[in-house]
C-alpha cells in the first residue's frame, strides 16, 4: 500500500492501520533516540510521544517528503526539546549554588 493511501485510510478512521506506519520507522526513531538521549526509560516514552505526535498531526502532513523523513523530524525536535527540558533544572541548581556561595 502507498503512503498516502495509508495515511488517507487512516485518517478516515482505520486506526488499526497505523501499526504499519510504526512497524517502518522504528527503527530511524529507536536510532535517533538513542543517539539524543542515554536514560533507557525515557527513550521509551519519547518513542510513544513521538507516535503520539505523529498520529495527531497526521492530516497535517503534505506528502511533500517522505513520511519517514517527516517522523524522523518529529523525532528529532522531540528528543530536543526532551535535551532542553532536562538542562533547565541543571541550569537553575549551578544558579542557586552560585547564588549560595556569592552569600557567603
Amino acid at each position: 500500500m502507498e503512503e498516502k493511501d495509508l495515511i488517507n485510510r487512516i485518517l478516515r478512521g482505520e486506526s488499526a492501520l497505523f501499526a504499519a506506519i510504526i512497524k517502518q520507522t522504528q527503527g530511524l526513531v529507536a536510532q535517533i533516540v538513542f543517539k539524543l538521549v542515554k536514560n533507557p526509560e525515557d527513550r521509551k516514552d519519547l518513542a510513544q510521544d513521538i507516535y503520539l505526535k505523529t498520529y495527531k498531526n497526521l492530516s497535517t502532513f503534505q506528502f511533500q517528503s517522505k513520511l519517514s523523513t517527516w517522523i524522523g523530524q518529529i523525532a528529532y525536535n522531540t528528543c530536543l526539546a526532551y535535551r532542553n527540558r532536562e538542562k533547565l533544572p541543571v541550569s537553575r541548581q549551578k544558579s542557586a549554588k552560585k547564588s549560595l556561595v556569592e552569600q557567603l
